[in-house]
């Protein structure tokens, strides 16, 4: 029953570097069949802007996703007594919170939306992420400004790939937006 789950791609396996621990249960048991389904959660988190990178650990996921902290006792999962046919009391709250855990950062993780590209028709007070340059770094969260009717702002010309963004959140102080006369971003200021 369980290589049944291991194997169907539908189950997924979510946990942190969990391809790795997949394979190593693959490799332990002799599978004919990969085990398939893993779903990283670093690199979920980072999809979503959550994490700046994806190559985050459990303790930062908790952290900024659940705003917990995650006690994992190094010396604890480095012991060998996970050998013995029974767990100490640590080792099975040790396990729990590792397997307890992803579930629960996963679960947050999903109730957010991924960043996409802006549609062809747009809706007035559309959240946006405004990147810097080269599209890697969100620089401040903004809304499309309500009003469409406006064709030239600060002597620049409203297109539809050229839009207003009104700024409420600044993710990196100082940043330079230079779409628009290389200016520095402003809360509450129109770009």
């Amino acid at each position: 029953m369980l290589k049944m789950l291991l194997r169907n791609s539908r189950v997924k396996k979510v946990g942190h570097m969990v391809s790795s621990d997949l394979r190593q249960l693959e490799e332990t048991i002799e599978s004919s069949e990969p085990f398939v389904g893993a779903l990283d959660l670093a690199s979920y988190a980072k999809e979503r802007h959550v994490a700046s990178n994806a190559n985050c650990g459990l303790n930062d996921l908790c952290a900024v996703a659940l705003q917990k902290r995650l006690n994992k006792n190094v010396s604890e999962r480095q012991s060998t007594a996970w050998e013995q046919e029974t767990l100490t009391a640590q080792q099975q709250q040790y396990a729990a919170c590792d397997a307890y855990v992803p579930l629960l950062i996963y679960e947050k993780l999903s109730k957010l939306s991924v960043p996409c590209k802006l549609p062809e028709i747009l809706v007035p007070l559309t959240p946006v992420l405004l990147y810097n340059t080269d599209n890697t770094t969100i620089i401040a969260k903004g809304q499309l400004l309500h009003k469409f009717d406006v064709k030239i702002f600060d002597g620049i010309n409203i297109t539809p790939t050229r839009m207003m963004i009104r700024v409420h959140e600044i993710l990196v102080p100082g940043a330079i937006v230079p779409t628009h006369r290389k200016r520095v971003v402003k809360l509450g200021a129109l770009q």
